[in-house]
């Protein structure tokens, strides 16, 4: 089932009206600040759930869109945003694709360009030899199309392709009054028997099961998982399913069962930082965990001097936070972001270049490189990895 993501923000922010709050749980980093890594949210499968009134409830959709909501609420990761990019043009002169392909390319991604990205680029001059965003390939002639693709190597997807992509599945949820009455599936996919029922029942029980991945967009490599996630809660609700009335997705939205399902997810989302660091860290950091990735020609900008990726406010970062930038090599079978991506390399197994935020967008940072560490220049597509965030000085204590 797809679930459009317009319609998840809708049902999102009404939940925050409601008042159904759930934090993340068990994070050791809670008081220590740490970027949030850019994610797309894929699917969560599950199954629909019969009432014992004969009502169907869609609990994909429930599923998806609580695991929305969840992972808006992370301090982890972000949703990722549309970035100013180059024009389909640009993308058509680099990889031959048609304008068609290359305008589908240039809109991915949710939401609107934000200005204040745009002025922090171009305060730099990051947009001023770049074509406008959305412009048509119609009409543009050789030359300029040519200086295009000189300007703006880096293949249109990398733009705005998140980090990572967050799916998974429903194993099986329960919800019960009884030993083995109740509603839901089991593991098996089998429905849970409802038993006879007159009058109203009173929810005792609820078990969610899930299991969630992290899987690189571009090759859907495994990146890291959370298997076997289970949480269960005693459950306070009554129900009449005899009143004639239909329940509807209310019985999820506007009940506990909400917080049952949102806390399994909130666990699974813990695990998946945990295997994250487990796999990527050995100081068990999120530090070491988080990238990005240059997005624009240094070359057009001071020589070298300066550098955009993504990051900004919606990513937890600050001025004067360093980070080291590693050329990358992508390898695609045929056509980029078109085709499959082989494998991604460093260049070098020594960072480029540091650097230091200077300006900082909703969804891009400007940063200045402040020392070169070989003789090579940076590139598009560049890995962006922490050095130190910067943590400002606390104000002795008067005696």
């Amino acid at each position: 089932m797809k679930i459009a993501r317009r319609q998840l923000k809708t049902l999102v922010l009404a939940f925050a009206m409601a008042g159904l709050t759930m934090g993340n749980e068990g994070c050791e980093e809670a008081k220590t600040r740490v970027l949030k890594l850019d994610v797309e949210v894929g699917r969560i499968a599950a199954q629909p759930i019969k009432l014992p009134s004969g009502e169907t409830i869609n609990f994909p959709y429930v599923a998806n869109s609580l695991f929305y909501r969840s992972v808006m609420n992370s301090d982890h990761f972000v949703m990722m945003n549309p970035v100013p990019a180059p024009a389909p043009a640009t993308l058509a002169a680099q990889s031959k694709l048609t304008a068609k392909v290359a305008t589908g390319l240039a809109s991915k991604g949710d939401g609107e360009i934000s200005s204040h990205d745009e002025a922090v680029l171009s305060k730099y001059d990051f947009l001023k030899k770049l074509p406008a965003t959305g412009t048509s390939s119609k009409g543009v002639n050789a030359k300029s199309v040519s200086q295009a693709a000189t300007l703006a190597p880096l293949p249109i997807c990398l733009y705005d392709l998140p980090q990572a992509q967050l799916k998974g599945e429903v194993v099986s949820f329960e919800a019960t009054w009884g030993v083995g009455i109740g509603i839901g599936y089991g593991s098996n996919g089998s429905p849970i028997d409802s038993g006879k029922v007159a009058g109203s029942v009173q929810f005792k029980q609820s078990r969610l099961d899930i299991g969630l991945r992290s899987e690189d967009p571009l090759n859907h490599l495994l990146l890291a998982q959370a298997g076997g996630v289970s949480h269960e809660s005693t459950v306070n609700l009554g129900i009449d399913f005899n009143a004639g009335l239909p329940i509807g997705l209310d019985l999820f939205f506007k009940t506990p069962l909400a917080n049952v399902v949102m806390s399994a997810f909130d666990k699974a989302l813990v695990t998946i930082i945990g295997d994250y660091k487990k796999m990527r860290s050995d100081n068990n950091s999120w530090d070491d965990v988080w990238e990005s990735r240059v997005m624009y020609d240094p070359d057009i900008v001071d020589n070298d001097t300066y550098i955009a990726f993504r990051g900004g406010y919606r990513y937890g970062m600050k001025k004067k936070d360093t980070f080291n930038v590693t050329n990358m090599y992508y390898k695609w079978e045929k056509d980029p972001c078109t085709s499959a991506l082989k494998y991604k390399i460093t260049r070098t197994p020594t960072p480029v270049a540091e650097v230091e935020v200077v300006d900082v967008g909703d969804n891009v940072a400007v940063a200045k490189v402040t020392k070169y560490l070989i003789e090579q220049r940076i590139e598009p597509g560049a890995q962006v990895t922490v050095a130190k965030l910067y943590q400002p000085e606390q104000p002795k204590p008067k005696k």
